[in-house]
């Protein structure tokens, strides 16, 4: 077979065609490879485009049926023979020696068992004609049934949803890093871009994982990687947070070992694998006792004396035209913020407080000081990452958690939510969106004011805590090390700790990479309410009440979210960014690092791929069938007749020729002839042998 690359436009991660953002060109190869997910025999796989695997299956389906036609043939000889080669064997004008002989295909034989049967209903032999036949009858049904049935089914060597394989010319890694030899303005539009393109890549992964959701299971999708991963979920009764007391139980979010072939899609064999686990300890915390309110007479106490002293250089040069500006007049109330006290912020000039919220304004200012819209719900993130660059890096360790909040090796997240001023139609009992409160509001229509009953919490902040626990894998040897949710160890060089070979550490740079742009609190940070589940059950800030497990919900999404994103990122290094402008960016890969443009599995939908074995196996089997069927008997003739076994088989070939429906009406013809001869009273023997007129009336 020729192989060859074909390029075509089609969704590669998506459900449905109408989300355009995500259809990317890709190069699929045709022809044969081996997917070594599935070992070097079972993996090796042909790939071929819609049009002519359809051919071939259907090549398939006739292929099988000839098969079940000589099989049965076979079938018959051998039977024909085993009761020709018995002490008393069958005389000639055996109606089922008849029927064995000249059954060209198992429905044949089965349509003319029955008609026998039925040509025989009146008389005395059908029962011992029924007593003979019925087992090679049942035979001939199976056969025909099973062969029906392989020749559907030989098509299940592939299916709608098959693994390919990508083959770039061009591949590589696009960093965040700004380059040395670039000036300012290019580096800030490079890393603008770099964060604009996980955005998209976020963005899309919500999109999927909600997508497939509301339509049934992740097996209806089809993968950005090679399969979706399978999280488990668990709750527990502990609390995992000391001298901090859990509102509810502990959720338990674990992704299992995601294998960098089996789901990413990097095609290599179990010894140049990595794998990587990902599992996040999460519970609602009561953080009454550590939230306080700071009015405009009192806010400079959130930071330390020396920062809020001189307010030409302080922090009050900062937030002074905030707070005083005339515009914005609903601030001046005696709630101005509400600060929660976790660990001190790492933003802010040395805020004491982890998080502060401005009331009417939803003013944050542990990041970037955003102001809400207005809109229903609203998160914010605080982070606490160990180890590597990260640790450093502001951007990344917003906080340092208080002792009950840390953990050693673990990432601490803090996520606060926002009501937005939403109102719900029932009480919700969730622990992180409790809404209990409730408020009689005026609703107009033409025929004048009524008034209903909402639910809904003004000033409430709910605080949900998470430890993050990341480890790479070596899944060749079973040895795994922990890593912060970026890829970075937490005990040494991973290649060392590892034991990995040079392929290892090469698929390691990009699965680190690959965590490293989907790292789940910033996703968390970068989505905000967008992505939550509870915003879809309302409208205009107002909606129907949710369950009591919603905290639940809105974490499995957002750990499925992170995983696709995952997917989506380490395909990226084969397939690109959809967008030629950002070629210029991605750095092209090393000799050692080359291998994997020519090795990225993904799922399609456009080309089907069949499984070698498989395909072997059919051809292989039903070709020995044939053949054995067509040169048997042959054979069996130009044997040397000089044993007693060899005549004997001559004896028998003999009888089958003249069982050949042409060949007994010769001999029947004949015998009549001659018995015309014979006094009608009498039996003729010595002219027709074993034939009598009895014989011949019972066989016409």
């Amino acid at each position: 077979m020729h192989s060859q690359l074909h390029k075509h436009w089609y969704p590669s991660y998506t459900p449905q065609r109408h989300i355009g953002k995500m259809i990317t060109e890709e190069s699929i190869y045709e022809g044969f490879w081996v997917n070594w997910t599935d070992g070097l025999y079972r993996g090796s796989t042909l790939t071929l485009d819609k049009r002519t695997a359809a051919s071939l299956i259907a090549f398939l389906a006739l292929y099988v049926t000839l098969t079940g036609t000589h099989f049965w043939q076979l079938l018959c000889w051998i039977t024909f023979r085993l009761r020709s080669a018995c002490d008393h064997p069958m005389p000639q004008d055996d109606p089922l020696q008849t029927l064995l002989r000249n059954s060209e295909s198992s429905t044949a034989a089965t349509i003319d068992f029955g008609y026998a049967l039925w040509q025989w209903r009146r008389q005395a032999q059908r029962r011992n004609l029924l007593r003979t036949t019925i087992g090679v009858h049942a035979s001939a049904v199976i056969i025909m049934v099973g062969f029906f049935a392989a020749s559907i089914f030989s098509s299940k060597i592939t299916n709608t949803r098959s693994d390919v394989l990508l083959r770039q010319d061009t591949c590589g890694y696009w960093t965040k890093l700004a380059k040395s030899d670039d000036d300012y303005g290019d580096n800030i539009v490079r890393v603008s871009d770099w964060e604009g393109q996980r955005s998209v890549n976020w963005a899309d992964s919500s999109l999927l994982t909600q997508y497939c959701a509301r339509h049934g299971e992740l097996s209806t999708c089809v993968a950005p990687g090679r399969a979706f991963v399978r999280w488990n979920s668990s709750m527990h009764g502990d609390c995992p947070f000391t001298d901090i007391s859990c509102a509810s139980q502990t959720l338990v979010l674990d992704s299992g070992l995601v294998d960098s072939s089996h789901h990413l899609g990097i095609n290599a064999p179990k010894r140049d694998r990595v794998a990587f686990r990902k599992q996040l300890t999460c519970s609602p915390i009561n953080a009454e006792n550590r939230t306080r309110k700071y009015a405009q007479n009192n806010y400079t106490q959130l930071w330390p004396p020396e920062m809020t002293s001189n307010s030409d250089e302080s922090i009050l040069a900062w937030l002074e035209p905030e707070i005083f500006n005339p515009n914005r007049s609903q601030i001046y109330n005696g709630s101005l913020f509400d600060a929660i006290f976790l660990g001190a912020s790492n933003f802010d000039l040395g805020m004491e407080a982890t998080f502060v919220q401005n009331e009417a304004l939803w003013m944050n200012y542990h990041s970037g000081r955003t102001k809400g819209s207005g809109e229903a719900y609203g998160v914010q993130v605080q982070q606490h990452v160990p180890g590597g660059p990260e640790a450093l890096d502001k951007s990344y360790n917003r906080f340092v958690p208080t002792a009950g909040l840390s953990r050693n090796q673990s990432t601490t997240l803090l996520m606060f939510l926002m009501n937005g001023y939403t109102y719900s139609a029932g009480p919700v009992h969730d622990p992180w969106f409790k809404t209990t409160n409730s408020h009689t509001i005026p609703h107009i229509t033409y025929s004048g004011a009524t008034y209903e009953t909402w639910f809904a919490e003004y000033d409430t902040i709910g605080t949900l805590a998470c430890f993050e626990d990341d480890e790479i894998c070596n899944p060749a040897l079973g040895i795994c090390s922990p890593v912060n949710p970026y890829g970075s160890s937490l005990s040494g060089d991973l290649t060392e700790l590892l034991r990995l070979n040079e392929k290892q550490g090469s698929t390691l740079r990009r699965v680190t990479d690959a965590l490293a742009k989907s790292a789940f609190g910033d996703m968390v940070v970068e989505l905000n309410g967008a992505s939550m589940l509870a915003r879809r059950r309302s409208f205009d800030n107002t909606g129907s009440s949710l369950p009591a497990n919603q905290w639940v919900l809105e974490l499995q999404q957002w750990v499925s979210t992170s995983l696709v994103a995952t997917e989506i990122a380490a395909k990226q290094f084969v397939t690109g960014y959809g967008n030629e402008a950002y070629n210029r960016y991605v750095r092209p890969p090393t000799a050692v690092e080359s291998w994997m443009c020519q090795n990225q599995v993904t799922t399609s939908t456009a080309y089907s791929s069949f499984s070698v074995l498989g395909l072997g196996i059919i051809v292989a089997l039903g070709a020995l069938i044939v053949l054995t069927n067509m040169f048997i008997e042959p054979i069996m003739l130009r044997l040397p007749g000089t044993t007693k076994w060899a005549t004997k088989q001559k004896v028998i070939s003999t009888a089958w020729r003249m069982s050949e429906l042409l060949a007994l009406h010769d001999s029947i013809h004949s015998a009549e002839k001659t018995h015309s001869k014979c006094n009608s009273r009498d039996r003729c023997t010595s002219s027709c042998g074993s034939y009598t007129s009895d014989s011949v009336v019972k066989t016409e």
